[in-house]
Parts: structure tokens; sequence; C-alpha cells
């Protein structure tokens, strides 16, 4: 770091009253007494007779009315540059540190806490969306995997129950989405409010949030954190070290944020109010005709039209023997939810995009989402080229 980028933070450290060393604290005096001379009260009419001092002038008489009016404007300038060179290094971090981060990286943290056993999560952050995929790994093996979408949903499994759970946010999940967004997401929201620090070779910058203090290193030629260290109460809650932060050139592939398949995983579906999602009630009703369907008969078997009330929600079910086609708003029907699987293939169709999944067991889903709303076509036993030809045929009823 530049020497003079040096002796701006230890300026700003002894203008603010703490120990910056002696050569800052001087500097700091003399800089504060200029300033306080140019804070001395002036009227208006040493204002007007400084505006015409600097007016053209006879040689003899400028000589003797330009002093004063350059004192003043001496004074009002030191004052400026004081004020520069104390507080734009910090902004200039600061900004420069988020910037850093608003992109796609790889990520491995190694998570150290005298509160909970070592832990490494590893995987993609966006610091740019809030899009993320980790896998969180300790003494015995994986303990759980986090994918959030772009737009905020978010499935989660755990090892321990071997349960995969789906929710349309991280609020809605209990514990929220730590292991995938924090300390990053937290560093990223609260950075602007940060202290800066020059170190030898990097910035030391403390947030604090409530209770919690962060100290975080981050490195002076890439901006990037090399560590985070939340404290509470002046003792060390845990302490997070980058092993690495690598910044993604490329865009990263559909199989890079998709979740791997847990053969066996229980399923569960979580509401915005974080509720369980179950089937409440199904009853015939007819079609609405902003709906989509595939006519009133399809591949010889007759639509039936059903209305499924569920938590948090509703569907409406259309069944074509082995085929069903599903429409709803944001709760997403557990027979779509329970057919998905971890490969997925995308492509677009007329007004929407269809994203389609191969369970394990030979199930298949085709997800259509329109402006007006989202359309499934699954099939346990059919075939899986119907269900996508299926999807490309669905129409409003006349």
């Amino acid at each position: 770091m530049p020497d003079e980028q040096v002796l701006a933070f230890d300026l700003d450290r002894a203008l603010a009253g703490e120990d910056a060393g002696d050569e800052a604290g001087e500097l700091a005096a003399l800089l504060v007494a200029a300033a306080d001379h140019a804070r001395l009260p002036v009227t208006d009419a040493e204002v007007e007779r400084a505006l015409h001092a600097m007016l053209p002038r006879p040689r003899a008489r400028t000589r003797r009315r330009l002093a004063p009016a350059l004192a003043l404007a001496t004074a009002v300038a030191v004052a400026a540059v004081v004020a520069w060179i104390v507080r734009s290094p910090g902004s200039e971090v600061t900004a420069r540190a988020a910037r850093a981060l608003d992109t796609t990286f790889f990520v491995v943290e190694q998570v150290r806490s005298p509160l909970f056993a070592a832990t490494d999560v590893s995987g993609y952050v966006d610091g740019r969306t809030g899009r993320a995929h980790v896998r969180v790994s300790g003494r015995r093996g994986l303990v759980s995997e986090t994918a959030v979408a772009a737009d905020g949903s978010v499935q989660r499994w755990l090892a321990a129950s071997n349960t995969t759970t789906l929710a349309p946010s991280c609020d809605a999940l209990p514990g929220g989405c730590a292991e995938a967004l924090d300390p990053l997401d937290l560093y990223l929201r609260t950075l602007r409010h940060a202290h800066v620090r020059a170190l030898a070779d990097a910035y030391q910058l403390t947030i604090r949030v409530g209770k919690v203090e962060q100290v975080v290193t981050v490195d002076r030629r890439t901006y990037l954190p090399r560590r985070i260290e939340w404290r509470q109460d002046g003792r060390r809650t845990s302490l997070t070290r980058f092993a690495a932060l690598e910044r993604q050139r490329a865009p990263v592939g559909p199989d890079g944020w998709a979740m791997s398949g847990h053969p066996g995983a229980h399923l569960l579906q979580l509401t915005r109010r974080g509720e369980r999602v179950r089937v409440l009630s199904v009853s015939p009703s007819r079609l609405a005709k902003d709906a989509r369907w595939l006519g009133p008969s399809y591949q010889g078997y007759r639509a039936r039209v059903a209305t499924v009330r569920l938590t948090g929600g509703r569907g409406v079910r259309i069944s074509y023997g082995p085929l069903v086609v599903w429409n709803y708003d944001e709760i997403v029907p557990p027979a779509v939810v329970e057919l998905r699987g971890p490969a997925v293939k995308t492509f677009e169709i007329p007004g929407g995009i269809v994203h389609a999944s191969f369970a394990a067991d030979g199930g298949v889903v085709a997800d259509a989402t329109f402006a007006d709303g989202n359309v499934a076509v699954v099939s346990k036993s059919g075939d899986k080229v119907d269900a996508v030809r299926a999807v490309q045929r669905l129409t409003h009823p006349e």
C-alpha cells in the first residue's frame, strides 16, 4: 500500500481520538488547527472584501489586499484536503470489496469454532444474484447440500435424516440458508458500515451487527476476503478461512447449480410460512379459461378435471390415464415435486420455458413456466418422450 494511504488511515484514527502513532498524531493536530482557523466566523462584509480583492486592480493595491483572501482560501482548501484524505480510502476499500464479490465464485471455506465441530463448505456462490449451491462436510463426510435458485427458492438435503426440503425462500427453512450464504452474505450486506484499517499487506474491516462483530481480513490486491472472524462480547465465536475463492470467468452450467441425487431421500415441501404442504381436499370441477390442458381427450383418455386444495394454495389436476397435467401458482403440487429428479434438461416452447426432469425410478415431469402461470405434465410410468411432447401441445380451452 502506498505510504500516503497508510498515513491516511492512521490520520482517521488520530482524528477520532485513537492511538495512531506520533507522526499521525502530530499531523492530525496540525491539520485540525488549520481547519479550526477556517471555521472562524466571517462576516458578510469580510466576504465582500475578499471577493472584491480578487477583481483586477492596479498591482500595488492587489498585493496589499490579496493576502487575507489567500489566507482564507488556503484554510478552506486545507480543510477540504483533510476531509478527502481521511474519508476517501475507507469508502474506496469498501466499494472495491463489494464489487470484487459481485460475480460467481467457486469457494472452499474452513469454518472453525469452539461452539461446534470443524466443518468445510464448498461449492458455487453468486454474489450478484444470491444463487448458491454448496456442500457442507464434517469429520464423517457430507453433512448437507443446499441449492438456492436465482428466484430465491431453495432445496436442502440433510444426511442425518436423509430428507430433502423444498421451500419458496430461505426464510421458510428452519435455520435459513446459513451454510450457503453466511458469512459471505452477512459480510456483503453490512460492508458499507465497515471501519477500515490498513495492515502491511491487507485491509482489516470491522463491522458491528447487533452484538456480533465481524473482523474481516481483505486482500489488498484482489479486495477479496481471506478470513472472517465473528466475535461476541469480545470473544471469538467462529473463524472462517477461505482456502479457495476463485472467480469464474465462464458461466457455470446447469449441473453446477443442480442438487445431487440422494436415493431414498424423504421429500418435505414447505410454504412461505414454513408450513408443510399437504393435500387438504380433492373435488371434481370445471376447467377455467386461463388454464392449459391437452384437450377433451388425449391418446384415447378423456380428461378428468379436479381442483386440489393444498396448504397455502391450490392446483388444478387434469388426468389423462397415466399422464397428468397440473396447473398451479406458487405452491407446487406434491405429486409434481415427488417426480422431480436430479437429471434436468431445459428447453424453450412458445411463450415459456420447460424443465424436464427424469427421476431415478422412471418417472418424468416436464415443468413449464409461462407469464401467466405454471403447468406441469407428469407421468409415473408413461414414456418420457410422450411427456415432453405433451407439454409442447398445451393449449387454453376454447
